[in-house]
């Protein structure tokens, strides 16, 4: 695959619970095009012995008295249903008495590939109703591919839009998940205010570093400071202040000891 191609799979590669949704949406996508496609077969096919009726019932006439030129007349009405390939209005014997065919070069990609349906209906007297033709038309399904294949193409795009979507969406929740994460095992042996090792941490560092120091492989120094007249502070000029002293002092502390050593 081209590399612009293989960097959007990487950067949109999509999770277990993303391609379970795909999957999902193409199960829907193809069962809505089967459902689809059987309801635009029957309607096409309904509505082709409608055109066809209508014409048999014009052409009843010309077939009682076997007016080839009349027939040919009543058939050129297909010209009107741009799916109707062909017809032959055939006698009772079986022969032809008029035909009809559209020019090729009428007919679009969709009518010349989609593949065809045949029905056929009696042609009646009018006034006796015995049947005295049959008319046989041919149609092209190229309507109900274009048709469906709009559908399809319509759905594959609302698929495609809400795949990027979820799975961005998926991404910045994981992101926001691992961060959350991140932060509460941070908060667990940090202070949330000063950043230093809080009391649990500091103590069980302090621990480790007094065995050490017994068993004679370290040594250990523990220094205890004091703020002097931090309440002060505090009462003149707000909690806000001496969060703000509590923070500066911490980060002169981190700058003078070595690394390794705790605050």
């Amino acid at each position: 695959p081209p590399a612009w191609l293989q960097r959007l799979w990487t950067h949109l590669r999509p999770s277990a619970d993303v391609r379970l949704l795909v999957i999902a949406m193409l199960s829907a996508a193809g069962l809505l095009a089967v459902v689809e496609y059987a309801y635009l077969v029957h309607r096409h096919e309904t509505d082709l012995r409608t055109h066809a009726g209508i014409v048999a019932h014009s052409v009843g006439a010309a077939a009682v008295f076997d007016n080839e030129r009349d027939a040919n007349e009543s058939l050129r009405a297909f010209s009107a249903v741009p799916d109707v390939a062909r017809a032959r209005l055939l006698r009772t014997d079986g022969s032809t008495l008029a035909s009809y065919r559209r020019n090729d070069e009428l007919r679009d990609w969709w009518q010349r590939h989609g593949g065809q349906v045949q029905v056929e209906v009696p042609v009646r007297a009018n006034e006796i109703g015995i049947e005295v033709a049959r008319l046989q038309v041919t149609a092209d399904r190229g309507e109900l591919w274009s048709t469906l294949a709009e559908l399809v193409g319509a759905v594959l795009a609302v698929m495609l839009v809400a795949t990027v979507l979820t799975q961005l969406v998926s991404r910045r929740m994981r992101a926001a998940v691992r961060d959350a994460e991140e932060r509460t095992r941070y908060l667990a042996h940090h202070d949330a205010l000063t950043g230093l090792a809080n009391r649990a941490t500091f103590a069980h560092s302090l621990e480790l570093a007094a065995r050490a120091a017994v068993g004679g492989e370290s040594s250990a120094l523990l220094l205890c400071l004091d703020i002097d007249d931090f309440k002060l502070i505090n009462d003149t000029h707000g909690h806000a202040a001496g969060d703000e002293a509590l923070k500066t002092v911490a980060s002169q502390l981190r700058e003078l000891v070595r690394d390794g050593d705790m605050v």
